[in-house]
Order: structure tokens, then C-alpha cells, then sequence
């Protein structure tokens, strides 16, 4: 099984990252972190974390479950396209894996 948290590039929940991914990791299911860009992406709390694939490199097909993490970052991600698409794209796959942090 692997999972795909959704960031903001700055300013999204730390702890709404790191709690779950920890929890998820320790199950053994696979996580990947994503954002706009590749890089390192900073939390509100002052937490970071390196984005290996940008959200332009996901591909679908290789999730069970897509996880959008809050903060106030999170809100430019509201007017990327490409977000409602993976986002309907997924639902329409498995309704009940899209989750909200």
C-alpha cells in the first residue's frame, strides 16, 4: 500500500504531516510527500521536508490513498487546476481513500 500527503511549498501543518506519516510509515504502508515544487517545503512550526516529486510528477496509479495536509500555505493550493483534477481523478477510483488533514 502506499499513500500520497498533498503540501503546501510554506506554511502547511506540521504536525498534520508528521503525525499521520509516522503512524501510516509504522504499518508498514509507503509515504511520499508532494507540493508544487520540488525542494524543501517549510512548515508553520518551523518543520521541513524535502518534496522529491513535484505534484506535476504524480501518478495516480501508484497511490491507495491521497492525504491534502491544512495550513494557512494550504490555501494556494485551492487555485491549482491540477489539483482538482488529481483530486477527482482519485475520488472517481476509490471513493473512500481521499483524505483531509
Amino acid at each position: 500500500m502506499k499513500a500520497l500527503f498533498i503540501i503546501a511549498q510554506q506554511n502547511y501543518r506540521d504536525e498534520e504531516l508528521d503525525f499521520p506519516k509516522r503512524i501510516l510509515e509504522k504499518e508498514g504502508i509507503e509515504c511520499d510527500v508532494s507540493s508544487i515544487e520540488k525542494g524543501i517545503a517549510r512548515g508553520i512550526n518551523g518543520g521541513s521536508v524535502e518534496i522529491k516529486k513535484s505534484l506535476y510528477d504524480i501518478h495516480l496509479d501508484e497511490y491507495d490513498a491521497i492525504i491534502f495536509i491544512g495550513g494557512s500555505g494550504a490555501l494556494t493550493l485551492l487555485t491549482i487546476q491540477l489539483l482538482r483534477e488529481l483530486q477527482l481523478m482519485h475520488m472517481n477510483r476509490r471513493s473512500s481513500s481521499v483524505q483531509y488533514a
